[in-house]
C-alpha cells in the first residue's frame, strides 16, 4: 500500500473537515470560546434564527445539545475534533463501500463534472428522501442550485437510512448534523479530495486502509498531544485514544494470530492442512538439520526448533485441545483500535471453518457470532474496527452487509446513572438479589472512557448468568418492538454498559494485543491513581499494565500475545513484574524487534518485543529470534527465518541472575559465572569514575578543537602546569 499517500490524504481530510466544522459553528452563532451571539429559537414547526423562519422542527434539540457542550475553549475544540471525525469515518466508509460496489456510485463525480452521483441523481428526482416537507426542501435548494445545502440533505438523509452505517456507526440524529461542512464541493474541498486518486483503487480493496487512515488522521493531533506533554499537561481521557494509538505491521500481527489462534486449533486438528499456510508459526521438532544450526547459533545444548518456513517430516506433538468444536475458539483483542488483529484472525478462522466443512456464509456468521471479540476505549476506533472487520467478511460473503449481524466490538459507554428502580426493572423479580452488585459495576464502569480495559470488574457466576439471560430477552424484545416506551428508554441507556460489561467479565481462549503506550508521567491525576492501586507490578506505563490486564481475560491455559516495549525484559522498574511473569506463564515464543520495527515513526528510541505466551507453566524451553540488529522493518521480517538468529532457552535460566532479565543469547557458560561468582555489590560499594559533570561543556571531540590546543600524553600535574586547554580521554578531549 502506498502508505505515504495515505496519510497525506489523511491529514488533509481532517484539515479540511476542521475548517469546515469551524465554520458551521460559527454560522450557529459560537465563537471561539463557546459563547452564544446568535440563539435559535422554536417555533410551531421549525425555529427561528438571525431573524429568519425556518420549518425543520428538528434542529432546536440539536442546536441545544450542541450549546449544553460549548462550555469552554477547550470543549469547542473537542466539538470540532469529535464531528469531523464522525464526517470523516461516515463519508470514507461510503467511499469504500463504492469502491468495492457494495452500492452504487455515491460520492464519485458523474459525467466529467464535479458533481458526486447522489446529487445528480437528486436533480433527476431520484433520491430516498420521503418526508413531503424534507423533499420539498430539497427541491428547493436544488431549484435555487444551492447544491451543498442540497448535498448536505441527501447525505443526512443517505445516513439515516442506510442499516448497515447505522449498525456501523450509529444513528447520527445529534448535533454532529448540523455541524456537517457547507463547503465540500468547493474547489480543492473535500469531494475533490476523496475522488483525486491520491489513494489507490487497488488500496480501497484492502481492509488494512481502515487502519491506516486511523492512524494518520489522528497523527497531528497525537503530536499536538506529545508536545504537550514536554510542557507537563496531562493525557485527558479524551486525548488517551489518540495519545496511544499505533497501526501494528502486518506480519507481526500474522505472528501473534498464528501462534495463539492457529496453535489452538493445531492442536484441535494435528493433521489440518493449514499448518503449512502459517508462515509465522514458531514450532519445535526434535533432531533435525536445522535445530542443529540452531544449537550451534545459540550455543544451547538443547536440540530444539523449527519454523513452519522449513518444514520437516514430522509435526510438533499435539497439546490437549483447548477446544473440542471450533465455534469455542475465542479471539479477545482488549485494545481493538481499528481492528487490524480481529481482521487477521478472521482470515484464519474462515480458512479453518472451510477446511471443517462448513459454507462461506455459515463460516461467516459463525465468526462474527461465536469467535471474534474487541474492547476499545475511543468510539470511533471501535466503530472502524466493526466495519473493517465488516469489510472482511463481505470479501468471503457480500451478503453479510444486509444481515444486520454485528462484531462484537464494544467501546466503553459515557457516564450515566441508573436508579435502583430502573435496574429493578430490568433484572426482574428473579434477579432483585443483583441489584446492588449491577449497580456497583456499572458505577465502576463510568471510569471506563478513561481507564479502558485495565478496569478490574467483577461478577458472580450466578449474576453474570442471570445478566446474560435477561440481556438475551431484552435483545429480543426490543427487536420485535415488544418493549413499552419506559423499557425501551431503560434498554438504551443500559445496553452498552452491559455488552462491556458481560465481555469484561468472560474469559478467552486466545488474547492478543498491540497496547496503549503511556507513561506514568504523562497519565491524568485519575488514572495515575487507579493503576498505582490496582497494578503494582507495571503501573509506570500503560503497555507494561497491559501485561497484566491480558492475562485477566485468559482462560487457564489460553495463548496470549502482546507486542510491547523491550524495557519490561531487563530494567529494574519492571523486575516485580518479570517474577510474576515467569513464575506464572509459559514462553512459547519471542521476537526481539529492537528499534524500527514502526517505520512509520522513524524513531530510533521506541524498542519493540512480540511474545507469545501460554497461561500455564512448563519445563519446555521456548523459542526467541533476535531482530534487533538492522534499523529497518524488511529486514526483520525477511530474518524471522534465519536461523542463526533463534534461540532455545528454558525461562528458568533467567532467575539465575539477579532481576530476572531475559538473557536468552546466554549460553551456559554465561549463567554459570552468576552462579559461581559474587556480585560486585556484594563485594564493594560501586561508584561513579571519573566524570567531568557537565559534558556539554568540558568534552569535544577531536575533529572539534585546534591540534595545537592539545596535550597529549600528560599527567594530571603536568597538564595543569601547560598551557594546553585539552587533553584526551579515550576518543573524546576533556577540557
Amino acid at each position: 500500500m502506498k502508505t505515504n499517500n495515505i496519510k497525506s490524504f489523511a491529514k488533509k481530510a481532517r484539515l479540511i473537515l476542521l475548517d469546515g466544522v469551524a465554520f458551521q459553528l460559527k454560522y450557529w452563532g459560537f465563537d471561539e470560546n463557546g459563547t452564544v451571539g446568535s440563539a435559535v429559537t422554536p417555533t410551531v414547526g421549525g425555529y427561528a434564527f438571525r431573524g429568519q423562519i425556518f420549518n425543520d422542527a428538528g434542529v432546536p434539540a440539536k442546536w441545544n445539545r450542541l450549546k449544553s457542550r460549548m462550555t469552554s475553549k477547550q470543549a469547542v475544540e473537542d466539538v470540532k475534533e469529535e464531528a469531523a471525525y464522525t464526517w470523516f469515518n461516515r463519508l470514507m466508509a461510503i467511499k469504500i463501500l463504492e469502491m468495492n460496489r457494495y452500492i452504487p456510485e455515491t460520492l464519485a463525480f458523474t459525467g466529467g463534472t464535479r458533481t458526486p452521483a447522489i446529487l445528480q441523481k437528486a436533480k433527476r428526482g431520484e433520491h430516498d428522501i420521503s418526508q413531503k416537507e424534507e423533499a420539498r426542501l430539497l427541491n428547493e435548494c436544488l431549484m435555487d442550485n444551492r447544491d451543498e445545502q442540497a448535498l448536505a440533505m441527501l447525505l443526512i438523509n443517505y445516513c439515516h437510512n442506510n442499516r448497515l452505517l447505522n449498525n456501523v456507526f450509529g444513528r447520527i440524529d445529534d448535533f454532529t448534523e448540523i455541524l456537517l461542512p457547507q463547503n465540500m464541493m468547493q474547489k480543492d474541498g473535500l469531494l475533490d479530495l476523496i475522488n483525486s486518486g491520491m489513494i489507490d483503487a487497488a488500496d480501497f480493496k484492502e481492509v488494512e486502509l481502515i487502519g491506516w487512515l486511523y492512524q494518520f488522521y489522528i497523527s497531528d493531533k497525537k503530536d499536538k498531544i506529545f508536545a504537550d506533554f514536554k510542557n507537563n499537561k496531562k493525557a485527558r481521557a479524551e486525548d488517551i485514544p489518540a495519545a496511544t494509538q499505533i497501526f501494528t505491521p502486518k506480519w507481526v500481527v500474522k505472528y501473534m494470530v498464528e501462534n495463539t489462534v492457529g496453535k489452538i486449533y493445531l492442536d484441535y486438528e494435528p493433521s489440518s492442512s493449514l499448518r503449512v499456510e502459517m508462515k509465522y508459526l514458531v514450532e519445535t521438532h526434535p533432531g533435525t538439520k536445522q535445530d542443529a544450526e540452531l544449537v550451534e547459533a545459540s550455543g544451547s545444548k538443547q536440540p530444539l526448533n523449527l519454523f513452519s518456513e522449513h518444514p520437516s517430516t514430522g509435526t510438533e506433538p499435539a497439546e490437549a485441545p483447548l477446544i473440542s468444536d471450533i465455534t469455542q475458539l475465542t479471539l479477545l483483542d482488549p485494545a481493538s483500535g481499528s481492528g487490524h488483529i480481529l481482521v487477521t484472525g478472521f482470515d484464519l478462522l474462515f480458512k479453518m471453518y472451510r477446511e471443517a466443512g462448513y459454507s462461506s456464509r455459515q463460516a461467516v456468521e459463525n465468526i462474527l457470532k461465536n469467535n471474534l471479540f474487541g474492547l476499545e476505549i475511543d468510539d470511533r476506533a471501535m466503530q472502524l474496527a466493526r466495519f473493517a472487520v465488516l469489510l472482511k467478511a463481505a470479501q468471503y460473503d457480500a451478503g453479510i452487509l444486509n444481515r444486520d449481524i454485528i462484531p462484537h466490538v464494544y467501546s466503553f459507554p459515557e457516564a450515566d446513572h441508573f436508579s435502583t428502580e430502573e435496574l429493578h426493572t430490568f433484572l426482574g423479580h428473579a434477579g432483585l438479589a443483583y441489584t446492588a452488585e449491577l449497580k456497583d459495576a456499572l458505577n465502576l464502569m463510568n471510569q471506563g472512557k478513561n481507564i479502558g480495559s485495565a478496569l478490574k470488574l467483577q461478577l458472580s457466576e450466578s449474576c453474570k448468568a442471570h445478566l446474560l439471560k435477561t440481556f438475551k430477552q431484552w435483545t429480543e424484545k426490543a427487536a420485535s418492538l415488544s418493549l413499552d416506551i419506559e423499557k425501551l428508554g431503560i434498554w438504551y441507556r443500559l445496553k452498552p454498559f452491559l455488552e462491556v460489561l458481560l465481555l469484561k467479565t468472560r474469559r478467552f481462549k486466545s488474547v492478543a494485543a498491540n497496547p496503549p503506550y503511556l507513561t506514568e508521567k504523562n497519565m491524568n491525576n485519575e488514572l495515575r491513581q487507579y493503576v498505582k492501586t490496582y497494578y503494582k507490578k507495571s503501573a509506570s506505563d500503560l503497555s507494561m499494565i497491559f501485561m497484566e490486564v491480558i492475562s485477566d481475560f485468559s482462560l487457564t491455559k489460553g495463548y496470549l500475545s502482546i507486542i510491547n516495549q523491550w524495557s519490561w525484559l531487563c530494567t529494574d522498574d519492571f523486575i516485580s513484574l518479570r517474577e510474576w511473569f515467569l513464575n506464572t506463564f509459559h514462553i512459547k515464543s519471542e521476537l526481539f524487534l529492537g528499534i524500527g520495527v514502526f517505520p512509520e515513526l522513524n524513531s530510533k528510541k521506541v524498542q519493540s518485543v512480540a511474545i507469545v505466551f501460554q497461561n500455564e507453566m512448563s519445563n519446555s524451553d521456548s523459542i526467541f529470534i533476535k531482530l534487533d540488529e538492522v534499523f529497518n522493518a524488511r529486514w526483520k521480517e525477511n530474518n524471522f527465518f534465519n536461523p542463526k538468529l533463534k534461540y532455545s532457552k528454558n525461562q528458568k535460566d533467567f532467575q539465575r541472575i539477579e532481576g530476572y532479565p531475559f538473557t536468552f543469547w546466554f549460553n551456559e557458560n554465561s549463567y554459570q559465572l552468576f552462579d559461581d561468582n559474587k556480585y560486585l555489590g556484594n563485594i564493594l560499594d560501586p561508584r561513579q569514575g571519573m566524570a567531568t559533570t557537565d559534558n556539554k561543556r568540558f568534552l569535544r571531540s577531536w575533529h572539534e578543537v585546534p591540534y595545537y590546543k592539545i596535550g597529549f600524553n600528560l599527567s594530571h600535574l603536568e597538564y595543569l602546569r601547560s598551557n594546553s586547554k585539552y587533553t584526551q580521554v579515550s576518543h573524546f578531549l576533556t577540557a
